[in-house]
């Protein structure tokens, strides 16, 4: 687990290690409390769940 603090209305870069397949058959999603924060499918851009972006601290 680790932890990413960034100040609120301002973008956080969410790292990920995990080695991503040659073709677009692949989704990523980042969870808080097993509610769901960011999600991306393929090579989208991906969507952030509009309910968890009024916390103040965001934490993965």
């Amino acid at each position: 687990m680790r932890i990413i603090w960034a100040k609120s209305g301002k973008p956080a870069i969410l790292q990920c290690s995990v080695s991503m397949p040659n073709d677009d058959n692949f989704s990523l999603e980042w969870r808080k409390h097993r509610k769901l924060v960011f999600s991306a499918y393929g090579n989208a851009s991906g969507h952030a769940a509009p309910e968890m972006q009024e916390t103040q601290d965001l934490y993965v």
